[in-house]
């Protein structure tokens, strides 16, 4: 992962620490990114409301129960 730990037990200033690591934290979610797109954050206009999507889950999870019960 990164020094932080090792700097920090240098006698390395906290501030100065994160500092220094940062670049290879940077550098780590930037693949992240690349690997699962999703993990994204969204634009605030574009997010769900919480409440709306278990509304939408509870309908889905209604209608697939429903399906099984005839079968």
């Amino acid at each position: 992962m990164t020094d932080y730990d090792q700097l920090l037990l240098a006698g390395v200033d906290r501030a100065d620490a994160r500092r220094r690591v940062q670049p290879k934290v940077n550098a780590m979610i930037d693949r992240w990114k690349k690997k699962r797109p999703e993990l994204i954050a969204r634009p605030v206009e574009k997010r769900i409301d919480p409440r709306e999507l278990a509304a939408e889950i509870l309908v889905s999870h209604k209608i697939i129960m429903e399906r099984l019960a005839k079968r």
